[in-house]
């Protein structure tokens, strides 16, 4: 077991986040899964929409997390300020962006992606997915299920089906516990 993970969540926040409530429990998860990080720790968290950004790292890196857990509390507010209102899902941007923190890392690593749609804009995910985990959360009954199966499979990463808000929780927290046993 190794002392440490390095770990990306990759957050929809295209407007159909919005319209099918899934804003406050995905900010609520998404930070108390920042807030698991230990000391080591690599972290950083990346956004998407029609496009992806940054949402917090230590500029073109990973940001590794100190005795005080100053990196996790600065994710999670980075988190609690994101807003969800893009126009399209570009799932394969994000995978794009998290892997530039992560390809470098060391191991183990992996990426945690969540969306509530399909993607409709930017490169295929198919094309870009890493050679490490990516857990994904097909977030409701209008997400792409078949793709977020595949980008897990396809990476060795587990895919879980959140078709309401209140799982998502219980989600972070497994696959937490899944990093903590690499």
């Amino acid at each position: 077991m190794t002392d440490f993970a390095n770990v990306v969540p990759i957050i929809d926040t295209s407007n159909s986040m919005t319209i099918n409530g899934y804003v406050a429990i995905t900010k609520r998860s998404s930070k108390a899964f920042v807030s698991y990080a230990q000391p080591g720790d690599g972290l950083a968290v990346v956004n998407y929409d029609s496009t992806a950004r940054t949402t917090y790292s230590a500029g073109s890196s990973l940001a590794t997390v100190d005795q005080n857990l100053s990196q996790a509390i600065a994710a999670a507010n980075a988190i609690e300020a994101l807003t969800f209102t893009g126009s399209a899902t570009a799932i394969g941007s994000g995978l794009i962006a998290a892997a530039t923190f992560l390809d470098p890392a060391t191991t183990p690593k992996a990426m945690i992606l969540l969306s509530d749609g399909y993607q409709n804009t930017g490169p295929a995910p198919l094309d870009n997915l890493p050679s490490y985990p990516v857990y994904s959360c097909a977030m409701g009954p209008n997400a792409d299920i078949a793709l977020m199966q595949q980008i897990a499979t396809q990476t060795g990463g587990v895919y879980y089906n959140a078709p309401y808000p209140s799982t998502m929780m219980f989600i972070y927290c497994l696959t937490s516990a899944l990093m903590a046993q690499i």
